[in-house]
């Protein structure tokens, strides 16, 4: 008989049915009551905004104690409704959420206000310890502590963890428990959700394979793209490298990237390969370093970018083979005959030593006496030539000997360039190892002889010249001059030759002509040199006639006939007086060509040069040559001729100037019969003319002679 119509206004009861009619005292209608009890039933139950209005069902439903029926259009309401709702809440994660900020907390959303107790501190901490559980994981998981707090009305329940929930890791979250609101209606809230944080770490990289310095093979941790909105691919401005090395200038450079295959990138890949170049060979001891640019646009799918910390630090593959870069001895250097030489060789890097493969040999002698050595680094071998060191054997005088390098490995396995190194013992009597055995040698022997100097011993020795095995016996004695001797003669034979040196140095050679014999004196300044007699190849050789050698002074002489040229050193002390050397020449010798060089002893040259001696009969004449040269500075050569005379009158050569006054006395006594050469040193007078005069017995002869300085 009635009609009830309910409007929600958003409330929670949407439907209403009239259960029953009572009494007000809660029995059956019997008909004729003024006041009556309708039984509702609301779905769900109302949450006190909702209304209803009563009304009759129809036009006659309903009756008064008169009969009259009551118009539907007569209605009661709207009455508002009382809340019968248990409180209901949102929760502000959804199950299955995915990307969920590490930093908001997980919050409910409660409908209505609740009945929360003055002790709000004791609300939370019974809520936290008996219904509410976040986990890792799952709902076995481990715990992770939150912190609650509740705000607002209605009221917001947020839960935040105490800790940072880690990137791209899953969550359990439990919440069950029974609340009430303000009018006692209550009822249990429950979630039980699972969620995933959102990615918000960097990329990094996860792996890198470095075995070829080409490239480098690198992994990441997820999919990478050139820009923060998941499209694009990287390149190679997105990484720097950088070489650390002892050198400088040494520089690497990136080429592409692409993906281990060598494809284009497109975007959202995970494994990388950068391609490199460098400036120079690696030898292995370089190391290479790779990181992010400073300017790099590396991100993940989540738009997290990249730091630009270094992911790679190793040391370069040696490519480099190894060579040897430093010797202590330059190639065809001389070796040393009475001590140890001491040979490194210093390789670019270090070595196998056990795989190397090496040969010393020389070229006269059987073997040669090593010892050698690999220092404690592995990359310089030290190999000492030891004269009686080895086996008691000494080396071979002018001989090579030869190291030969036919394999050798770095500790990668490199192999080097097989290569050899030459060097040369010296000729036994050559001191000064300048390839020649001149006078300047005869006269170190003559001072090491004199002094005892071990250092300088020749023998005894075995062998033949020039290839001898020095064997000393710390003395001198005929044994070290014979075997100089056999070198002199060995060198002369061989190498012996007359150098066409037209240099004049010093005063011309004085030489005395008597006939076909020729005198030359040496004074107390000649201390060592050498005179060559060029002639006629085949013609008799010229004779030289000097002195015996003593320990004071030595004289060696030589004779090649089929060369055509005859050589006599000498060296003496200057303690010893004047020596004359005489030249005994053939008769059919009709041209001679004598080239002398005369030192101090001291290497300093005080005579050279080159004269033609043509032997003549003794002179008829008295004759005053014109004085060469003129005009001079500071010297000249006066040259005049004295024949045969009995008896043998005096010979006076005087030096006037132009007031008369003698200056210098040449020549005062009697002289051979001969041609004469005689210098005027005129280094102490001063510019001006002179006069040459010269007598012989009563003919005096005069010449003007002009000084210009």
């Amino acid at each position: 008989d009635f009609g009830i119509e309910i409007n929600s206004n958003n409330g929670e009861a949407t439907s209403v049915i009239i259960d029953s009619l009572k009494k007000i005292s809660g029995e059956d209608l019997v008909g004729g009551e003024d006041t009556i009890r309708i039984y509702m039933s609301f779905n769900p139950e109302p949450s006190g905004v909702e209304t209803i209005t009563i009304s009759p069902s129809g036009e006659f439903r309903i009756f008064s104690q008169d009969g009259v029926a009551i118009p539907q259009s007569e209605s009661i309401g709207p009455i508002n409704l009382i809340d019968q709702s248990p409180p209901s809440a949102e929760i502000s994660i959804e199950e299955g959420s995915i990307n969920v900020d590490e930093n908001e907390p997980i919050q409910i959303y409660f409908d209505e206000a609740l009945q929360i107790p003055e002790d709000t501190i004791a609300f939370l901490d019974s809520l936290e310890e008996n219904h509410i559980r976040l986990r890792k994981e799952d709902n076995q998981g481990d715990i992770i502590p939150v912190e609650l707090s509740i705000t607002g009305s209605p009221p917001i329940l947020s839960i935040t963890p105490t800790l940072q929930l880690g990137s791209e890791e899953t969550y359990y979250f439990l919440f069950n428990a029974t609340l009430q609101d303000m009018l006692d209606n209550g009822g249990e809230i429950s979630y039980e959700i699972t969620f995933t944080i959102r990615d918000y770490l960097s990329p990094f990289v996860i792996d890198s394979v470095f075995e070829n310095n080409s490239y480098i093979d690198i992994t990441f941790d997820d999919e990478i793209y050139g820009t923060p909105y998941a499209i694009g691919a990287i390149d190679e401005n997105d990484f720097r490298v950088e070489i650390a090395s002892d050198i400088v200038g040494y520089t690497s450079n990136i080429t592409s990237v692409t993906d281990v295959n060598s494809n284009l990138l497109i975007g959202g890949e995970q494994n990388f390969r950068i391609n490199l170049e460098y400036n120079f060979t690696p030898s292995g001891a370089e190391s290479l370093v790779v990181a992010p640019s400073f300017g790099r646009t590396i991100y993940d799918e989540s738009g997290n970018q990249m730091d630009d910390t270094e992911f790679l630090g190793e040391l370069l593959k040696d490519e480099l083979v190894p060579t040897i870069e430093t010797i202590s001895l330059p190639h065809n250097s001389y070796v040393n005959l009475r001590k140890p030489t001491i040979l490194e060789f210093g390789f670019s890097e270090q070595i196998e030593t056990e795989n190397i493969d090496y040969s010393v040999t020389s070229k006269y002698a059987a073997t040669v006496p090593i010892d050698p050595v690999f220092d404690s680094d592995g990359d310089t071998l030290i190999i000492t030539l030891s004269p009686q060191g080895v086996n008691n054997t000494n080396l071979t005088s002018f001989d090579s000997i030869s190291i030969q390098f036919d394999y050798f490995e770095d500790t990668s396995g490199l192999t080097g360039v097989p290569i050899s190194f030459n060097y040369l013992t010296p000729m036994l009597a050559d001191y000064n190892l300048d390839t020649v055995i001149s006078y300047a040698d005869l006269e170190i022997l003559r001072v090491a002889f004199k002094d005892g100097d071990e250092e300088y011993e020749l023998g005894p020795a075995t062998g033949v010249a020039p290839q001898f095995i020095l064997d000393p016996d710390s003395k001198f004695d005929i044994e070290d001059g014979m075997v100089f001797m056999q070198m002199w003669s060995w060198f002369q034979a061989n190498y012996g030759e007359i150098i066409d040196d037209t240099e004049l140095v010093g005063r011309p050679l004085n030489l005395i002509y008597q006939g076909n014999k020729i005198l030359f004196i040496l004074d107390e300044s000649s201390l060592s040199g050498q005179f060559q007699f060029s002639y006629r190849p085949g013609s008799s050789p010229v004779i030289l006639n000097h002195r015996v050698s003593t320990p004071d002074r030595f004289f060696i002489k030589s004779h090649h006939t089929e060369k055509g040229f005859s050589s006599l050193a000498f060296s003496r002390s200057q303690s010893v007086e004047n020596d004359t050397i005489q030249l005994l020449i053939p008769d059919e010798d009709d041209g001679l060509a004598l080239y002398y060089e005369i030192s101090d002893g001291n290497n300093s040259i005080l005579q050279k040069g080159v004269m033609d001696i043509n032997p003549i009969l003794i002179p008829q004449t008295f004759t005053l040559y014109p004085a060469f040269p003129n005009p001079f500075n500071p010297s000249t050569t006066i040259s005049f001729d004295i024949p045969e005379s009995e008896p043998i009158p005096s010979v006076y050569l005087n030096i006037y100037d132009l007031r008369g006054r003698l200056v210098k006395s040449l020549i005062n006594g009697a002289k051979m019969p001969g041609k004469y050469f005689i210098q005027w040193d005129a280094s102490n007078s001063g510019t001006g003319i002179y006069f040459v005069h010269l007598i012989f017995g009563n003919t005096v002869k005069t010449q003007k002679i002009l000084l210009l300085k």
